[in-house]
């Protein structure tokens, strides 16, 4: 039949109609269904029946046809703009520039400043300091004087706009926690996590509605199985980009080593053929040159550690005292099932966990993803204290310098010993006078850089200007002194007087108790902050620089005139009195 517009019309409009009688027949529990079934699409000008597989993703959906029960994978691009909201409003998403759209549309603002800049987001009244308004945007917090706002707007965002997937799924639970006896919660919360991309949260999810109701895991399979190969595809692609990275960095031994757990770890992954045949070349890039190695790696696991110890969590149990860890493994099958135990054995042919005191045996042809777990019990997973990881990060003997050595002592496969010796002889170098010429041999050291920023405040030697409650400035500040007589660039000394502290109970980004201070930063500044206390603890430092704060321009205050037509000086926000923000240059 030849194709026209009048028949395309015709189309959408009986899919539309099937799709209402579809959703009406499911209405009052489509929250938990992990399809939409009797559903009609209209594809290329022809029509489909069947059902809607969730989750979808941000580039296309799967579509079970009714005739057959042939599955399907359509992408969104092959929709007509109507269509493709239409369909993407019965799976209970959005997909905007490319990406997924979730959470509940927010009142949001949008600031035009007077150099022409915006920020766009969600105000936190809350945490503004004096004089500022506060914006939460898609990858910050900001502080905005008010005298530098021309012009604001009411606009509406989304939450996935302004949060993050995490970000937004702990706000659900704040505001809508599921029951704890409601299979039905639980499942509306798998089936929202996996339009957010969550899928491990979705499994955790499944599993609690199973739980409650045995009967949920027949009914939901198909989506369990769904749920556990998207989380799989995920975390296979993440560790594939990481290895990439590090190949372009030229840190190939430890590219090998995530090759390895990443054809360790998911076995029927795409990706494992794609780091197999990269392989070889890899090794042997590996074995040309053994310092370059241990140089190359010694750089870029000190940050991996940093970012993993920021983010890592303490086990402990009802008395707040750590749980020691007891290695295991989780093994997931391709059907969804998930097994934690001691591993007893692991070949080509199968896999054995003890679990008390059953062995479980698994053929390898099953296994979707493998992963080292930890199987001991506790109350609760709790936070490290900014105290507890300066503590790990300014530690060259036995924190992070340690951990840094062990690993690449374990990567090479070589004595710990003879990483410290390459390590500390990085700076050694030989040269030959040959043919009227002095020839130098290699070094592959490097200048790097890391800024303190925000947590300028913090570092040791620093005197930053106090938080007065009387609101009264405390003599003058002495900036950031610099020991071993490296370079002082820091702008000079404060005289700001009459400095007034915001209230630090309400307002962590101005406590004087680096404890309350560092709980309301971002990840970004807990990162730098820690990186540069930990640079002048490890690296040889060869300058550091305090450029002048952009906040305050310089003065280490800011003047805000208040509802009574005062000028007051109100401590700057971002450098606390310092007047600069420190940067170490290392090697």
């Amino acid at each position: 039949m030849k194709f026209t517009w009048g028949r395309y019309a015709l189309l959408v409009a009986l899919a539309g109609w099937l799709a209402l009688s579809g959703a009406r027949a499911i209405a009052g529990d489509a929250a938990t269904q992990t399809e939409v079934k009797d559903v009609s699409i209209v594809v290329g000008g022809e029509p489909y029946t069947g059902s809607l597989l969730l989750p979808a993703s941000d580039s296309g959906f799967k579509f079970r046809l009714n005739e057959t029960g042939d599955v399907m994978r359509f992408r969104w691009s092959s929709l007509e703009q109507s269509e493709r909201r239409r369909i993407q409003k019965l799976m209970g998403i959005e997909v905007e520039d490319g990406r997924l759209a979730f959470g509940k549309t927010l009142d949001c603002l949008r600031f035009q400043l007077k150099s022409s800049k915006s920020y766009e987001g969600l105000e936190l009244p809350d945490r503004a300091l004096p004089g500022y308004r506060c914006l939460k945007t898609a990858t910050q917090v900001v502080q905005i004087p008010k005298s530098d706002i021309e012009k604001e707007e009411k606009i509406e965002k989304r939450e996935s706009d302004v949060f993050s997937a995490e970000e937004v799924y702990d706000r659900m639970l704040l505001e809508r926690p599921p029951s704890s006896d409601s299979a039905k919660d639980h499942l509306d919360y798998a089936r929202q996590c996996a339009n957010m991309g969550l899928y491990d949260k979705g499994i955790d999810h499944l599993e609690m509605a199973k739980a409650v109701d045995p009967r949920i895991e027949e009914r939901t399979q198909e989506f369990r199985e769904e749920l556990v190969v998207k989380y799989a595809d995920q975390q296979a692609e993440k560790m594939y980009l990481q290895i990439m990275t590090d190949l372009r960095a030229g840190d190939n031994a430890t590219a090998l080593a995530k090759i390895q757990r990443l054809k360790d770890n998911f076995p029927n992954s795409e990706y494992y053929t794609k780091v197999d045949s990269l392989q070889t070349k890899v090794e042997a890039d590996t074995q040309v040159d053994f310092q370059k190695q241990v140089i190359f790696m010694y750089y870029n696991l000190f940050n991996e550690l940093v970012q993993e110890r920021i983010a890592k969590r303490v086990r402990v149990d009802e008395k707040g005292r750590p749980v020691p860890s007891i290695p295991g493994k989780q093994v997931t099958t391709r059907q969804g099932h998930i097994f934690r135990g001691v591993l007893v054995s692991d070949d080509t042919e199968k896999l054995v966990l003890k679990q008390d005191e059953l062995n479980v045996t698994i053929p390898a042809k099953d296994i979707l993803t493998k992963q080292d777990v930890d199987l001991s019990k506790s109350a609760r997973a709790v936070e490290p204290t900014f105290a507890e990881l300066k503590q790990y990060v300014t530690d060259a003997q036995g924190g992070i310098g340690k951990e840094l050595i062990a690993k690449i002592s374990a990567r090479l496969k070589v004595d710990e010993a003879k990483v410290r010796d390459a390590w500390g002889g990085r700076f050694n170098q030989t040269a030959e006078y040959k043919d009227g010429q002095l020839v130098k041999s290699k070094t592959y050291v490097t200048l790097h850089e890391a800024p303190y920023g925000k947590g300028s405040w913090l570092r040791d030697g620093v005197q930053a200007v106090q938080a007065n409650p009387q609101g009264q400035g405390q003599g003058r500040n002495q900036g950031g002194r610099n020991q071993g007589g490296r370079n002082n660039n820091t702008g000079g000394q404060n005289g700001g007087s009459n400095l007034v502290a915001a209230e630090q109970e309400v307002n962590p980004d101005d406590s004087d108790d680096p404890e309350i201070w560092w709980k309301g930063q971002s990840s970004n500044v807990k990162f730098n902050l820690l990186r540069g206390m930990a640079v002048e603890k490890l690296f040889k430092v060869k300058d550091i620089k305090g450029d002048r704060c952009s906040q305050c321009a310089g003065k280490g205050y800011v003047e805000i005139w208040d509802g009574y037509g005062s000028l007051s000086q109100y401590r700057c926000p971002t450098c606390r009195g310092l007047t600069a923000l420190f940067r170490v240059f290392y090697e």
